[in-house]
């Protein structure tokens, strides 16, 4: 749905939280002119619960973000992670959006091959499924769909409501991260990468071709396993050169290397896939998330898969306006915010992919406004 010029002028600054297992980040994005401007970032611990968090539980974290935040604005933006949530391809009618929606809702099996009782999706495609030559309308359209449970997508809004916050969407990580990535300068990638980010409990797999996501993977490995090895090898005086040969695997050394290597091997089959599927190769691995900020892990997964692999930071195409201990320590932490950072600027410009499992729920209440019998 295309935005008035009106909807866009509101559109000024957002908070984006991502609501790690582990870290909740948050970014303050403000636009400035054509440009976006990062205000101020925090890195807090994510309150610990089991299986659905509280409501009460919720706000009060929200409220203690949104204080170390300091920003003037309420609305926000809030991520679910790759264990919350779903994000696949589906090959669906074409359909507007709003229908779109609907039908994976109340068919989830026939669409998504999957019994997910009582979720929430949304939709987003880049095809233009108007005509296929001759004016006809394409009978199937390859299209992004997400979702969460809805019980838990209604405590985040009860707990934002609590919290005195303005809840404008729930949104993916993974759409976060390729976000931030697209916004990148064109010159600084390849055409066909992958980005993996390596989340606390999982990591996700998304391959990037001319900017757009064309596959996406989850996998149950993550950087909770590769702590307790880190731990180990900086308390040793082990070396930890990547690449050595003949450690063993019950030394520190060894045990991390191991678990990156099972790690290279879920991004290499993911890889394998897509080239055997699309007959294009994947150019290089960009890798985020806060195990991005070793270098031993990075050149692990490099020599593991023969591709390039790096680091990035997603704060390149943002005017800084930090606090100068911020600006300090933002080159080090940014590879944890490629997540926020994408769904802030996601809100504020239209051109990105945009998943929001709140937009059925705003489509009915603008609908309302528009036409009260309704």
């Amino acid at each position: 749905m295309a935005m008035s010029v009106s909807q866009l002028r509101k559109r000024d600054e957002i908070v984006a939280i991502d609501l790690g297992s582990r870290v909740t980040k948050a970014v303050h994005l403000r636009r400035k002119g054509a440009n976006f401007q990062l205000e101020r970032y925090v890195l807090l611990d994510s309150p610990i619960y089991e299986k659905t968090p509280t409501v009460e539980l919720l706000a009060d974290h929200l409220a203690g973000v949104m204080q170390a935040v300091g920003a003037p604005t309420r609305k926000v933006s809030l991520l679910l992670g790759a264990a919350n949530s779903l994000l696949c391809h589906a090959d669906l009618p074409s359909s507007s959006l709003s229908d779109l929606r609907k039908m994976v809702r109340l068919s989830p099996k026939t669409y998504l091959q999957q019994d997910l009782n009582d979720y929430l999706f949304d939709c987003y495609s880049s095809e233009d499924a108007k005509s296929e030559g001759g004016g006809r309308l394409k009978r199937k359209s390859k299209v992004l769909v997400g979702g969460a449970r809805r019980r838990l997508v209604e405590n985040l809004q009860e707990a934002a409501k609590s919290a005195g916050l303005s809840l404008e969407e729930v949104t993916l990580a993974q759409i976060g991260t390729v976000n931030a990535f697209k916004m990148l300068p064109e010159d600084s990638h390849g055409e066909v990468v992958a980005l993996l980010d390596v989340g606390f409990h999982s990591s996700s797999i998304n391959i990037v071709r001319k900017g757009e996501l064309v596959m996406t993977r989850v996998v149950n490995l993550g950087a909770e396993k590769f702590t307790g090895a880190l731990a180990q090898l900086a308390s040793s005086n082990e070396p930890a050169a990547a690449g050595a040969g003949g450690s063993s695997m019950d030394t520190p050394h060894g045990k991390l290397q191991g678990l990156i290597i099972h790690l290279a091997k879920e991004v290499d089959a993911s890889i394998g896939f897509f080239a055997n599927t699309f007959e294009v190769s994947v150019n290089q691995v960009y890798v985020s998330g806060g195990s991005a900020r070793s270098q031993f892990i990075v050149e692990t997964l490099e020599a593991e898969l023969g591709l390039p692999c790096e680091s990035w930071n997603p704060t390149k195409p943002l005017t800084l306006a930090l606090p100068e201990k911020q600006k300090d320590e933002v080159e080090f932490e940014a590879v944890q915010l490629a997540a926020a950072i994408g769904a802030a600027l996601s809100w504020l410009n239209p051109n990105l992919v945009s998943l929001n499992l709140l937009a059925e729920e705003q489509e009915t209440i603008d609908l309302r406004r528009r036409d009260p019998v309704r």
